[in-house]
């Protein structure tokens, strides 16, 4: 008898089936996709500014970096695939800390106009009513 329940429960989560990555929603994370020095201190520096910004871990972040060449990258920050921040950095780390910490501002600003557009908007209107 005492099997009987460990079976159906091992038997329930193995026939379920895996949600794709797109569907599970973690507030409040902050993944760092980044693969230099440079973009581990733009990732460090913004971490450390988005504190202050989202103390609750509303929202969630990537900072996604592509090498360039040599000694540029390109940091982009998204949510939920768009693009929301997006620069190019040198290897300089104190440059990569200062582009950071405007990003976190930027961010912050762009997802604050977004949420105000959202909640300004007439749900009883379409996208094609607007123009």
């Amino acid at each position: 008898m005492k099997w009987g329940w460990g079976i159906g429960l091992v038997l329930g989560l193995s026939m379920s089936r895996p949600l794709p990555a797109a569907d599970i929603d973690i507030p409040g994370l902050l993944l760092n996709e980044t693969r230099t020095f440079a973009g581990n201190q733009f990732f460090t520096a913004f971490a450390s500014a988005w504190q202050a910004y989202d103390p609750n871990g509303v929202y969630t972040l990537v900072m996604r970096e592509r090498p360039t060449g040599r000694t540029v990258s390109q940091i982009s920050v998204l949510r939920n695939g768009v693009v929301m921040f997006q620069r190019y950095i040198g290897i300089n780390a104190r440059a990569a800390e200062r582009a950071g910490r405007d990003a976190s501002a930027a961010v912050f600003q762009s997802l604050m106009s977004a949420e105000l557009d959202r909640q300004l908007v007439d749900p009883d209107l379409g996208a094609d009513e607007f123009r």
